[in-house]
Formats: C-alpha cells, structure tokens, sequence
C-alpha cells in the first residue's frame, strides 16, 4: 500500500469507523509511543479550549493515524532505512526544541 502524498489537510481522511482508527493506532506504535500520542492529546484537548476550535485534536489523531499507515506499508522498512540514511548525524533535537526555533 504506497501512502498518497499529502499537499493539503483535506488530503487526509480517516475512516468512518472510529474503531478502525484505534486499532491502526494499537497495531503500528510501542507502549511509550502510545503514551506519547495521549500526552500530545491532552495537549490539543488544552488547546481546543484555550481556542475554542478542534482542529488540534483532528490534526493530532490524522497524523499519528497517517504515520499508523505508513508503518503498515509494506516499502517502510526501506523508506526507514533510506532516511536514515540521508539524515545527517548531529546534535538532536527535540520536538519542543523545534518548534520553538520554528516560531522565533
């Protein structure tokens, strides 16, 4: 299954069984990554409020729910591998460090 590249949000879809989408969840991520999927949801849910707009709890589920699905390709592995590859090896960074220089 390759995965259609994504040039818009309305490019994402997810299915309408909502159980079909935790179970991709459940299949295609770790324990630690799925408690990191509920930290980064209480997150939206904070921001839904503070904003009063649920479009942070929509991306967050259509992205962990879209990288669910590039794992169950069967090409992963090598994609993996390749961007491995290419990434230059560094000092990391984490997300919150990102995001932060992304919006200085």
């Amino acid at each position: 299954m390759a995965i259609a590249a994504i040039r818009h949000p309305a490019d994402v879809t997810l299915p309408a069984d909502p159980q079909e989408v935790l179970d991709a969840l459940s299949r295609s991520f770790t324990a630690q990554e799925r408690e990191r999927l509920a930290e980064e949801f209480v997150e939206a849910l904070a921001s839904v409020k503070a904003e009063d707009d649920f479009r942070p709890v929509v991306d967050l589920i259509e992205s962990w729910y879209r990288t669910a699905l590039l794992r169950q390709d069967p090409e992963w592995p090598a994609i993996r591998e390749e961007l491995h590859r290419q990434t230059p090896r560094g000092p990391g960074h984490s997300v919150e460090e990102l995001r932060r220089e992304l919006s200085a």
